[in-house]
């Protein structure tokens, strides 16, 4: 259909394109030109007296009128003078809420290797500009465009870094020109955490946990007990408490079945996806130990037999899949690991790709404080956020190996060889980030000093021999001054099923409190 406004000497055309959702104004020597379907909210006003008539027709309409005398051009004038400066300033509008919605978590200070930045600001092409542009975020050209087959949004921060315009090259700032990081770019907090098993993701999401407490954040969790969501299932909604605020949940740290379609249903749209993954065989010693395999598929003998070994030698004369369906390639299946793919490894790969495209951060347990430097910088975190406490539970016995080396290891990559190839792309991957990143090392090194002076501070705390009240760090190249206090200990050693519960009743007045939580005993 098409409606408009043109104004001619002797007659006025409504001329305009619904379809293509632009417009042309003509008045006099006047013209204007707008497009946008937001202008017709304003222009169908002014039309209003005529759209009934032009309405039912298919064709361009031409309304002849004598022309109009000054006093109503002035008024005529006046009116799409204000029409324009509205629509300008209702765009502006409009422009700040998508920006809200969809940039402010896309487009953030850099910390990446700015290479061979030309004094007129362009990129020089002599160099290898993949390797320090994340994602084509950053073109030839210097220009910002989308992300073509990828959905990666970080650019690390570049807050320590200053450009020597001699060298084209980075340099370190010195200590008079330090900036502090927390004004580098803005904290994310809608994250997802896929939770997987036996991969030291307790540790990960007591992190989330205390972030989306101390932060007051909208958090996802279980309606009907403290832990469950219908594992090994795909998860259901309907087993969440309401958000607490709004439509969707800022962070999700449960264990569940990845499945990116559900997720997005429930989280808010800039959320940032992380899991975890460990060595195959260790995630699965770990595994078999907890679950208590050999006690429930009957696997008899005495700890000489080594059952786990049994298991492995034995496996397609045990009745396991029904029992225990995750065992085999167990962090693909928290994965989402499709039925068909687990026997394809070429299916597996083509998923696991997806995966890549998919997860902003893949941790590696076996580079625990590398995985979470990175993942603080991906989030814009201080790095007061990411300190931790080894955490251990002396109860969890690990099943007996045998005596000889590496038996059961090579006998697990036959049983589960998408987990083994899973481990070895993001472990590639995690290092190939790692090696985009400035001053990576030193900060790493920093961070494990202030972790080991933070988890004493708290050591002492539980002892009752420290006549400190609170810990502080002093400001540096890595971050500004903070404090922790001995709450801040606590929640970092809650028990993760205890503080889950306790914000239930904190949140939603479900249950009881739970007054003295198990507190997660220190590594020895």
């Amino acid at each position: 259909m098409s409606i408009g406004v043109a104004f001619h000497r002797e007659e006025i055309v409504i001329t305009a394109n619904y379809y293509y959702q632009s417009c042309y104004i003509q008045y006099n020597d006047h013209n204007i030109t707008c497009c946008f379907p937001h202008i017709f909210l304003i222009f169908n006003v002014i039309i209003n007296g005529i759209r009934d008539n032009i309405m039912m027709s298919w064709k361009t309409k031409v309304i002849k009128m004598s022309k109009p005398s000054w006093w109503i051009n002035r008024r005529m004038m006046a009116i799409l003078f204000t029409v324009v400066i509205f629509y300008i300033w209702y765009q502006l509008l409009v422009f700040e809420h998508y920006y809200d919605a969809h940039l402010r978590y896309h487009f953030k200070p850099a910390n990446f290797n700015i290479a061979a930045l030309r004094t007129n600001g362009s990129f020089d092409s002599s160099w290898d500009n993949d390797r320090y542009v994340e994602n084509g975020l950053v073109d030839a050209n210097n220009s910002f465009t989308s992300t073509s087959g990828s959905t990666r949004k970080h650019l690390s921060y570049t807050r320590d870094l200053k450009i020597n315009m001699e060298t084209k090259r980075p340099q370190m700032m010195t200590s008079s020109e330090e900036i502090n990081l927390s004004d580098a770019c803005e904290k994310v907090k809608s994250v997802v955490f896929l939770k997987t098993h036996k991969t030291g993701s307790d540790t990960v999401s007591q992190l989330f946990m205390r972030f989306g407490d101390l932060h007051n954040l909208c958090i996802a969790l279980p309606k009907f007990s403290d832990y469950d969501l219908n594992y090994p299932n795909v998860m259901k909604p309907s087993l969440l408490l309401p958000p607490t605020s709004g439509t969707y949940y800022n962070l999700f740290y449960l264990h569940t079945i990845y499945n990116r379609t559900i997720l997005e249903q429930i989280m808010a749209p800039e959320a940032t996806y992380i899991t975890i993954l460990r060595k195959p065989f260790e995630q699965f010693h770990s595994a078999f130990s907890f679950f208590r395999i050999a006690e429930n598929l009957n696997i008899t003998g005495t700890e000489e037999t080594y059952p786990l070994l049994q298991f492995l030698q034995n496996h397609e004369g045990i009745p396991w899949e029904k029992t225990f369906p995750y065992l085999k390639n167990f962090m693909a299946f928290d994965l989402g690991l499709p039925i068909d793919a687990r026997e394809n490894i070429a299916s597996a790969q083509k998923y696991l790709t997806k995966l890549d495209d998919e997860f902003d951060l893949v941790m590696i347990m076996e580079h625990f404080d590398e995985s979470l430097v990175l993942m603080k910088r991906k989030l814009c975190w201080d790095i007061r956020d990411v300190l931790y406490i080894k955490l251990n539970d002396l109860n969890r016995l690990r099943a007996p190996l045998s005596p000889s080396p590496n038996v059961e290891e090579e006998l697990y990559k036959h049983f589960s060889p998408v987990d083994h190839y899973l481990y070895e792309y993001f472990n590639r991957t995690l290092w190939e980030n790692i090696s985009k990143e400035q001053n990576f090392e030193e900060e790493v090194r920093y961070f494990r000093d202030l972790n080991w002076r933070f988890t004493e501070f708290c050591k002492t705390v539980d002892e009752g021999t420290s006549t400190l009240k609170e810990f502080r760090e002093e400001p540096s190249e890595w971050t500004s001054a903070f404090t922790i206090t001995v709450d801040f200990c606590s929640k970092t050693r809650l028990y993760f099923l205890h503080y889950v519960h306790n914000l239930k009743y904190l949140r939603y007045n479900l249950d009881e409190r739970i007054e003295t939580p198990k507190l997660w005993r220190f590594e020895e």
